[in-house]
């Protein structure tokens, strides 16, 4: 029996368990599908498809590795497990929307692992808050339309979570249970259990070790932060079992050990076959600690940089690293190429899932500090969260490099609930009012109404927007961008869009304005000439040619824009969806 036979016995025995997965599993499965159909018409929705992004790098390894064309002969730069999964999904699923659908129930599934290990914890009640918790923090449901690991992060997180949970239970706290139990003496499975702990290793609790193991190593391989995590899980074990326990627990604790060390020992043997330098996992770890960490680095997104790193030895360094721990608790869910306001903005759904992860922060840092003197008694969920949170607190702070916390700090805070309603019940008012008065603080101080959509966003949802036809919303996401920072692909994808709009004269407007206010910028040049085309205005081609043609010696911009669109039509013919590729194949 792979469960474990402690509260989960009573919870079966009085029908609780199932019939709560049930209830939050179809209230989970039929929210996250009506995201899908509520998002698939949107434009965001598309967005994993546009070259340049980590969802389009992984969805070309998936479509490699069907082909037979993936992995090529270097070392993994990314993680590679979600290449693989997501390959298998796109097996499964077949369409884009297939796939989405998949990862609905994997979210769907690490709510109910969620709930089944708060109710092994606490209870039933904690397994309703925990679950209801995960479901409505809309920062993480609304990775399910995108093809990126966050959601395969969350699953692994909350099986593996689930399984420690199940195998402490299984290994130390059943027969402590049924020893003072009758009723569950007389059963057959409290009988069984009886008997073979801790004198021997069964099959269930060979499967449970095993399985603990792979699931690591395949969290690990998905999000290598997790790699500190694993000595901690080896220590805790050992050190929560009692003498009598020990010899079976090393055993057992072995089992974990080679089970996790055969995926991760193939992986690494594959890296350094294919690679001259020592590679672990992935190459793009330091990289992109040192974007993370350089002179010129930000605390909530990518600024890749050639400015050297910060030395741990000075103040600078430690003023960062200082902002990044502190932002970690912010409710605002900073973006990397996919901005969950600009989701939300689309979506009635996503407003229901209301809940902030400052609010979800604040209450576990409140049972944190309330309950410290039980932090021993549940140490798997303070070093594996507060492990993890010193990884993340080394790179970037990004809304999603947050998700695998979630199941960590989700049972923990549903623990300390259900500890606090009782102290309620037994008129221990004021630990109660204190543990309110510092989550609603916390909660406060967070920005929990805070939203942040940057330039960058924009443009990329302004690009899809492009590429998939919804023109209006192309030209007011790129109009928005110009107008903050002037950037220049942003120009000329607007006056694309312009173009594509049917509005050539407005095109035409646009150009000139952006030429004469960038008069030694040859691209610019390059567009107004591009529009001309097409309105057949020869002598204002004529002029412009001349014009900077004086400038650029024997070049004109004629044989400048000839060059530009032989580029990048080759550009097309190898998938490649620049920015310029895009509008000189518009203009073409």
């Amino acid at each position: 029996m792979l469960l474990p036979k402690s509260r989960l016995l009573s919870c079966v025995k009085n029908k609780i368990f199932g019939k709560d997965l049930l209830i939050i599993s179809c209230i989970s499965i039929i929210l996250t599908f009506l995201l899908i159909i509520e998002l698939s018409s949107a434009t965001i929705f598309n967005i994993s498809l546009m070259p340049g992004s980590d969802m389009y790098t992984y969805i070309s390894h998936a479509n490699g590795i069907l082909n037979g064309e993936w992995p090529k002969a270097e070392p993994f730069y990314r993680a590679p497990f979600f290449s693989y999964a997501l390959a298998f999904m796109g097996l499964i699923g077949t369409t884009h929307v297939g796939v989405t659908l998949i990862q609905a129930i994997l979210f769907s599934f690490s709510v109910g692992l969620v709930m089944m290990t708060a109710q092994l914890e606490i209870g039933r009640l904690g397994g309703w808050i925990a679950g209801i918790l995960l479901l409505f923090y809309g920062g993480a449901a609304c990775w399910i339309i995108v093809l990126h690991s966050t959601i395969m992060e969350l699953f692994l997180a909350s099986l593996l979570l689930f399984l420690i949970t199940a195998f402490r239970f299984f290994e130390y706290k059943a027969t402590d249970i049924l020893a003072t139990d009758i009723d569950l003496q007389n059963t057959e499975i409290g009988a069984a259990t009886l008997e073979s702990h801790p004198q021997k290793i069964t099959s269930d609790s060979f499967f449970l070790s095993a399985t603990i193991g792979l699931i690591f190593a395949a969290l690990c391989l998905v999000r290598p932060n997790f790699l500190i995590l694993f000595p901690v899980l080896l220590v805790g074990l050992f050190l929560e079992s009692n003498v009598n326990q020990r010899a079976n627990v090393i055993k057992l604790i072995t089992i974990i050990i080679i089970f996790f060390a055969i995926p991760i020992t193939a992986v690494v043997v594959r890296n350094n076959i294919h690679s001259d330098k020592i590679v672990f996992i992935s190459t793009n770890g330091f990289p992109t600690y040192k974007s993370a960490n350089s002179e010129q680095s930000t605390v909530f997104n990518f600024r890749y940089t050639d400015s050297p790193l910060m030395s741990p030895v000075k103040l600078q360094f430690w003023k960062h690293q200082l902002k990044k721990a502190i932002g970690f608790w912010w409710s605002v869910e900073y973006s990397q190429n996919i901005n969950f306001y600009i989701i939300k903005n689309n979506s009635s759904l996503l407003n229901v899932m209301f809940i902030p992860f400052g609010f979800i922060g604040s209450l576990f840092l409140t049972v944190t500090i309330i309950f410290l003197a039980r932090s021993r008694q549940y140490w798997s969920y303070q070093l594996f969260f507060w492990g993890f949170y010193l990884t993340v607190v080394a790179f970037y702070i990004i809304g999603r490099y947050r998700i695998p916390a979630l199941p960590f700090m989700i049972v923990y805070s549903s623990i300390g609930i259900v500890m606090l309603i009782d102290k309620w019940k037994n008129r221990n008012t004021k630990t109660v009012m204190i543990a309110a008065l510092c989550c609603i603080t916390l909660t406060a101080v967070s920005q929990p109404f805070a939203k942040h959509i940057n330039n960058a966003d924009r443009y990329n949802t302004g690009r899809t927007a492009l590429e998939f036809g919804a023109i209006p919303e192309a030209i007011s996401y790129f109009e928005i961008v110009y107008e903050n920072i002037g950037y220049r692909d942003c120009a000329k994808l607007l006056i694309s869009s312009i173009v594509m709009s049917g509005d050539v004269e407005g095109a035409l407007a646009k150009a000139n304005h952006f030429r004469i206010n960038n008069p030694y910028d040859v691209e610019m040049a390059k567009v107004q000439y591009s529009v001309l085309q097409l309105t057949g205005s020869n002598a204002e081609m004529e002029k412009l040619d001349k014009m900077y043609g004086q400038q650029l010696g024997t070049n004109s911009v004629r044989n400048l824009l000839k060059e530009t669109i032989d580029k990048y039509t080759r550009k097309y013919e190898k998938q490649d969806l620049e920015s310029d590729a895009i509008i000189y194949k518009k203009l073409k």
